[in-house]
């Protein structure tokens, strides 16, 4: 669980082209953001750009999924920034309850992907991240060989599906990529 959500949340920290802050001065520009995160099993990219920016924004999106680098400096900025906040959410009455609620609702070892985790036992969790384990979860699971998108504006639908399909179109895990070979 949380290899999944830091490994998503670095993937923005530097790549194989472009340092974080030159991903991020090259969305600024354009006036546009990028996030990924997980929900669930699944991970999801969130978008938001004008019109006039589709390419070059998709094109970052693109060079985010597939040279991700994972710099350890980042990791490690993140797990700190991380724990401050899960720190600050120990003492406050609504996480508290939240959690409280959760395990009295749900039956879940903590193993168990659906288990809500109380905020010390994140940071505990995050802490034991490292980035071997990010690359090697990237390299594994991460692809797209499903995915739901849903676009918003007054875009041709066939611009998109080429946009779309230059980005996502032959990205894939190891995983389903060994999955798809010995099937044939």
């Amino acid at each position: 669980r949380e290899i999944a959500s830091m490994m998503a949340g670095q993937l923005k920290s530097g790549t194989k082209n472009f340092t974080k802050e030159q991903l991020q001065d090259n969305l600024d520009s354009m006036k546009s953001s990028i996030d990924f995160y997980f929900s669930g099993q699944s991970m999801v990219i969130d978008i938001r750009s004008y019109e006039k920016s589709l390419e070059p924004v998709m094109a970052l999106v693109k060079e985010c999924l597939t040279n991700a680098t994972f710099p350890e400096n980042e990791l490690e900025k993140a797990k700190a920034e991380s724990k401050s906040s899960l720190e600050s959410q120990m003492n406050e009455p609504q996480s508290v309850a939240f959690v409280q609620l959760s395990k009295h609702t749900e039956n879940y070892s903590r193993e168990h992907f659906m288990y809500t985790p109380a905020p010390k036992e994140q940071i505990e969790d995050q802490a034991k991240v490292t980035r071997d384990q990010l690359v090697s979860f990237y390299n594994t699971f991460l692809g797209g060989s499903y995915g739901v998108g849903t676009v918003v504006g007054d875009l041709d639908p066939a611009r998109v599906k080429t946009v779309m399909t230059a980005t996502f179109g032959s990205w894939r895990s190891e995983e389903h990529t060994s999955e798809l070979q010995s099937r044939e």
